[in-house]
């Protein structure tokens, strides 16, 4: 029995044809290709649906394509998305797209930088230092490091109940005050070089004041330390 996929995040210049090579590959049966349009202009969407053959076609798609799919895009967008995986940031160092690492480990962190190097100039890619990867978390900061802490625990709460369940490991918490948090960047700057970060942060979570109290502090008290 065919099992259908949903595929998004599609450039428009996609059509069935480049999708179902896609997805083929390594001998893979795609059975239907299906592109949505917009039903008054006929443009795409962004996104469809591919059936494959069978439940294990399925299953090896979502391993090899869904993690790091064949860039459609020529050149390839600049950030590669989010991943906590060594398999993943060498695809992107090979191909030309700058991951986004969300992680908390020192050595690994350390050897994907270098990995990501050496492998980006095997393939005739020179990268300069702290164009190798970005880095980020989860942010939220307060007046105080304990009142920072006590917002925090809804935002744990909430990726621990539906994100680690999926996969998705804990990114980094950056929590506290401001001076606590310019400390966790610049420990992890010690180790590995970067010249961007991507911050997550409390909308939707936490209320509208400490959202804002976030962003307020960060950017009059934080970013001015690293200019």
């Amino acid at each position: 029995m065919g099992t259908r996929l949903y595929v998004g995040n599609l450039p428009f210049t996609a059509n069935e044809n480049s999708i179902r090579e896609l997805f083929s590959t390594s001998g893979r049966a795609v059975t239907e290709v299906k592109l949505v349009t917009d039903r008054d202009t006929g443009r795409p969407r962004g996104f469809g649906f591919v059936e494959m053959g069978s439940s294990d076609d399925a299953d090896g798609a979502i391993r090899e394509v869904g993690i790091a799919p064949r860039p459609l895009q020529d050149p390839i967008p600049v950030y590669s998305g989010f991943t906590h995986s060594m398999q993943t940031s060498m695809y992107w160092a090979r191909e030309g797209g700058k991951p986004v690492v969300m992680a908390n480990e020192i050595d690994f962190m350390e050897l994907l930088w270098t990995k990501y190097r050496e492998t980006a100039e095997a393939h005739g890619r020179t990268v300069p230092r702290g164009e190798e990867a970005a880095w980020g978390g989860y942010l939220v900061l307060a007046d105080t490091k304990s009142e920072a802490e006590a917002w925090a625990e809804d935002c744990k709460w909430m990726w621990d109940a539906w994100s680690v369940p999926f996969g998705q490991d804990r990114p980094p918490f950056l929590v506290g005050d401001a001076d606590t948090v310019t400390r966790m960047i610049e420990k992890t700057a010690r180790h590995v070089p970067f010249n961007e970060m991507f911050l997550l942060f409390g909308q939707g979570i936490l209320e509208r004041d400490r959202c804002l109290k976030t962003l307020e502090l960060f950017a009059e008290k934080v970013i001015p330390r690293f200019r």
